[in-house]
């Protein structure tokens, strides 16, 4: 669709998924490890990079106390669907407008005919837990 977009939209567009490219590499490179330091440069201009153990993931809750391991990565994942859940469900017009969307609600349908059989639907909750609902009763679903 990007195609048949005005050249102004295309331009807005643009900035935005050059900032959340640009947010992506950062973020691969610090969780590569290879996120380049001013005083790894040597003078000629190559790179000088050490290689180091890799420590075990360690973190704190947000009561202080310390997470290794598991739980750690736990609390890592949990910061990081956090994180999306506020980016997703920010106000309108907030943020750089990428042109990219996510799937937060379906209605889905089985019967004949529009007027008879059965309605549902699907809203996105939290993570990778959606919220089912027909017409008794909601219940969340974790896929």
């Amino acid at each position: 669709m990007y195609d048949f977009c005005s050249d102004e939209l295309k331009t807005s567009l643009d900035q935005g998924r050059l900032f959340k490219e640009k947010a992506q590499e950062e973020a691969d490179a610090k969780r590569h490890g290879t996120l380049k330091k001013e005083d790894e440069v040597k003078k000629d201009g190559k790179e000088d990079v050490e290689m180091k153990e890799e420590a075990p993931l360690e973190m704190y809750d947000h009561t202080g106390k310390r997470l290794v391991g598991a739980a750690a990565k736990a609390e890592l994942k949990k910061r990081a669907i956090a994180k999306h859940d506020k980016i997703l469900y920010r106000p309108h017009n907030q943020g750089l407008d990428t042109g990219e969307y996510e799937l937060i609600a379906v209605v889905t349908h089985k019967g004949r005919s529009a007027d008879g059989g059965h309605y549902l639907g699907w809203v996105h909750a939290t993570g990778d837990d959606w919220i089912q609902c027909d017409d008794e009763y909601c219940t969340v679903v974790k896929t």
